[in-house]
């Protein structure tokens, strides 16, 4: 062991090496990749791993990094992640997992109380990972320990129990756990909310935040996202810590790609919001932030950031979550502070210790890896406040104190100490007191007082106000007792503590700014037309009107604020638009809803490009349907029918008298007009239900049924998924039910199964599939007669046992049951604002909120679908329905400010088991 001392540059704190370390077992300090402090029993104990070759070290802080014990990792078969050291409980005693290995397995080492050694390296039973672990994280819910963890080669995240003995058990995950793909996940962090235990997941792929809550079965549910739609401007995030200052929860996400740190606030229910970030500049040391480390000492909280630029920066975190640096320290010629890859710190009364890897020069080591202790002395920490809005005063302790000034005109004393105040919005006045003091000024269009600035002790950060770098963009101007400094609308009047005038030359620019704060204001954002892949998709939108197609996977689409539309399945491109055409042509023209085959014809011939839209409209007015509805019409006459299909009303004399004068002028023709009302944007709202039910997704769900019932009558057995999917969709484009059931007859399973049946086998079978009994001997009669005489084909017969009330009833439960068995495909969270919810053919869950003010359109809810109704206080399904009235064909539910309207849906649809509380 070498103990090496460095110089430190200081800002405000002095940060002191105390002590470097380079040698160790061959191996072990070779690319060392994570840290980990445990105060045990015989005290402080540093843990480092390096993956396969080298292992575990055991080092005593208290002793100038001394070797206590090592735990040698055996080599594994393929490439391994970067290791990782967590600290787990088996059956009560303490552990360290760790992960990384190519296997997937999880591997660990006991604390050895009676020698205060570690074990040998041994393997946890049961499940193993399907591959490298790139970031895990403990929660402990209801005395249940569980693991989260991201995988480099598969996707999701997954969940572990550790249970007697250590051994691991994976929980499978739904929706929630499925939203990312392999190697996408680099980082995650838990929070207690209220409670709650949330887990945090940055993704590199969409650089986004996810909240996910777990419950104490060990499942993840949907919270919220942020991503640069609010202000979230980062790339690649690699790093999550979380801290509480104030009562306030944060989570500190450092992103390599933006050199960046910002600062989100994390609230009930997991809502999160950009409170800052910080960009790496010249002042700083976390360019590429390659690792991020935070403490807490007493009420106060600290964050160690380091990158590329060699060395670290410490900084601090007021109550507004904004970020203020108070120190730095770049790398020497005997520090370990070159391209740091892990750090850990602890707290004591009056400071922290710091430890910190990187890499040494070969000349010192041939390992190329050194671990820096180093110290800080803060002095004992004080209050960690933000005050309420609407003004007031508030003085801080003898300590050191954390102040943040609420909306309004206030008054904050921060006495002794070295404390840190921020004004917030309004005229506030702000005293620093005996101490080293940071006075924090955001923009407000407000003229703040600083009553007491002391030259050359104290600092101003008035990077809030604006953007600067050099103190030629500020006005500063002396006055009797301090000066004023003023930028754009913002005006500080800074007053000496000893009354004496200042001038621009009494402050250096490191005294008058911090960090490069960016700026957070989210974007503008309109409306949002997103579909989804192939796999899990999280999509959502914000406050506009919104389209979100989840297309295939397992989907959660979240539609927030704004009149939105949210389909779980697809859009048929090559039908579905026209098809919505047709059916407003039908309903302007002719006052009615296309049948079957007329939809199909007139879609084909539009989509085909063989008619236009206009010429289609034509076709409809010289229809002999509408000649024999309307005869020989008048311009009025037409016009006014137009306008009572289509507007349900009669024409107002302004737009009667407009579109007469289109039509007497020969600018529009007829089909045109037609045309014009149909394709208008009143109508294509007022038909936007009853055009979604005509889709392909909804015609599709429509004929789950019929497939579902013919696998049974013909195969006796349920369907496979994917002929679930090719059948129904081969009906809703079109093909004749009695050609499917022709397909499945002449099968090769049907044919390998029962072989070349003559018709009573036939029929026979058919009766044991269908009604579980063999056939009577009027029945089987009857039906051989009707083969017999050529009144029915073998597909006919099918189709009528298939489509049979009594087949009907039999397997209604069946299909329920089957289609839950694959959980539920997509999640829709429609959120506050008009929503139309269109979920697709498999089980879907549609969520409502109470306090959320909406009115939700569920299009096509099927008896194997679930509603989620959260924070209505219900205690049984029946309260649900206790708020629900049949409207015509269609329910709905209204409560709390909320409207669900099922269109087509009979209450008895509306089962226990559908609803979730």
């Amino acid at each position: 062991m070498e103990s090496l001392s460095g110089k430190a540059e200081t800002i405000m704190v002095e940060i002191t090496p105390v002590v470097t370390k380079i040698d160790g077992p061959d191996g072990f300090m070779a690319s060392i990749s994570d840290l980990l402090l445990v105060q045990e029993a015989d005290g402080l104990k540093l843990y480092t791993i390096s993956n396969a070759g080298g292992g575990i070290q055991q080092l005593l802080p208290e002793s100038g990094l001394t070797l206590k014990d090592s735990a040698y990792l055996f080599e594994t078969e393929g490439l391994d992640a970067a290791g990782t050291l967590t600290e787990i409980s088996i059956d009560g005693s303490p552990a360290l997992l760790i992960t990384g290995a190519s296997s997937g397995v999880f591997r660990a080492v006991s604390p050895q109380p009676a020698t205060g050694k570690i074990s040998d390296v041994f393997t946890l039973p049961g499940d193993v990972a399907p591959g490298p672990v790139l970031s895990i994280e403990t929660l402990t819910i209801e005395g249940r320990q569980f693991l989260v963890g991201s995988l480099s080669q598969d996707p999701g995240l997954h969940v572990w129990e550790i249970g007697s003995g250590g051994r691991i058990l994976e929980i499978a995950q739904g929706n929630a756990g499925a939203l990312w793909q392999s190697n996408d996940v680099q980082a995650l962090d838990a929070v207690e909310i209220n409670g709650q235990a949330y887990l945090l997941a940055a993704s590199v792929d969409d650089n986004s935040l996810t909240s996910l809550a777990l419950g104490a079965d060990g499942q993840l549910e949907l919270a919220g996202r942020i991503d640069m739609r609010d202000g979230l401007y980062i790339n690649t995030p690699n790093s999550i810590e979380t801290v509480n200052v104030g009562g306030q929860n944060f989570a500190l996400l450092g992103a390599a790609g933006s050199s960046s740190i910002s600062v989100v606030e994390i609230g009930p229910g997991g809502v999160m919001s950009v409170a800052d970030q910080v960009n790496d500049d010249l002042t700083t040391r976390f360019q590429g932030v390659t690792t991020l480390d935070t403490v807490e000492m007493g009420a106060h909280s600290y964050v160690l950031a380091g990158g590329s630029d060699d060395g670290v920066s410490l900084l601090t975190i007021l109550p507004s979550g904004r970020l203020v640096q108070i120190g730095t320290i770049a790398d020497g010629l005997e520090t370990a502070l070159a391209d740091p890859r892990a750090a850990e710190m602890i707290a004591d009364a009056t400071g922290l210790d710091i430890f910190v890897v990187g890499d040494v020069p070969a000349e010192l080591s041939d390992q190329g890896t050194g671990i820096t202790q180093l110290r800080v002395e803060l002095g004992p920490a004080g209050l960690a406040l933000r005050m309420a809005d609407g003004g007031g005063q508030v003085t801080g302790t003898a300590a050191n104190d954390l102040i943040s000034g609420g909306a309004g005109n206030d008054r904050i004393t921060g006495a002794a100490g070295s404390d840190i105040l921020q004004d917030g919005a309004g005229a506030d006045s702000l005293w620093g007191g005996e101490g080293a003091d940071i006075f924090v000024l955001d923009a407000d269009g407000q003229t703040d007082w600083i009553m007491d600035y002391e030259p050359g002790t104290d600092r101003l950060d008035l990077s809030g106000m604006a953007w600067f770098y050099t103190k030629d963009a500020l006005d500063i101007t002396s006055t009797a007792n301090g000066a004023e400094i003023s930028v754009g609308n913002e005006r500080v009047f800074v007053q000496t503590a000893d009354g004496r005038s200042l001038s621009a030359d009494d402050f250096e620019i490191g005294e008058l700014r911090d960090m490069w704060h960016s700026t957070i204001t989210p974007p503008e954002i309109g409306d949002i037309h997103t579909e989804g892949t192939q796999q899990a998709d999280f999509i959502d939108g914000r406050g506009g009107d919104d389209t979100l197609v989840g297309n295939d996977g397992a989907d959660i689409l979240q539609g927030l604020g704004g009149d939105d539309l949210l389909n779980g399945g697809r859009i048929d491109r090559s039908y579905d638009p026209f098809a919505a055409q047709i059916y407003r042509v039908y309903q302007a023209t002719l006052d009615r809803a296309p049948d079957t085959k007329g939809l199909a014809y007139w879609t084909d011939v539009l989509g085909s490009g063989a008619l236009s839209l206009q010429q289609v409209a034509d076709g409809f007015i010289n229809s002999p349907e509408f000649q024999t509805l309307y005869q020989d019409t008048d311009d009025t006459e037409f016009l006014t029918l137009l306008y009572q299909n289509v507007l349900d009303r009669d024409p107002d004399s302004g737009g009667l008298s407009w579109w007469l004068d289109q039509l007497e002028s020969g600018l529009k023709s007829r089909e045109e007009v037609v045309v014009g009302f149909s394709e208008s944007a009143e109508f294509r709202d007022a038909t936007a239900i009853d055009t979604l039910g005509l889709s392909r997704v909804s015609a599709q769900t429509d004929f789950t049924d019929d497939v579902f019932r013919l696998y049974q009558a013909t195969l006796g057995r349920e369907p496979n998924l994917g002929g679930m999917v090719y059948w129904s969709e081969m009906q809703a484009e079109g093909m004749d039910f009695l050609d499917m059931v022709s397909g499945f007859v002449n099968s090769p399973e049907f044919l390998g199964t029962y072989g070349d049946l003559d018709d009573e086998g036939f029929i026979s079978l058919l009766y044991q599939n269908v009604l579980g009994r063999a056939p009577d001997s009027g029945g089987l009669t009857w039906w051989l007669d009707q083969l017999d005489s050529g009144a029915y084909t073998r597909e006919r017969v099918v189709a009528s046992f298939a489509q049979s009330p009594e087949m009907i009833t039999q397997t209604a439960q069946t299909q329920i049951d089957w289609f839950r068995s694959f959980d539920f495909e997509d999640v829709l969270d429609g959120g506050e604002g008009y929503n139309l919810l269109q979920g697709g053919i498999m089980a879907d869950q549609f969520v409502f909120r109470a306090g959320e003010d909406g009115y939700h359109v569920i299009i096509d809810l099927e008896p194997w679908d679930q509603l989620s109704f959260e924070g209505f206080n219900y205690n049984s399904a029946a309260d649900v329905r206790a708020h629900i009235t049949e409207q015509g064909d269609d329910l709905l539910f209204s409560d709390l400010g909320m409207t669900i309207e099922f269109v087509d849906v009979d209450l008895s649809v509306i089962s226990d088991a559908m609803v979730d509380l």
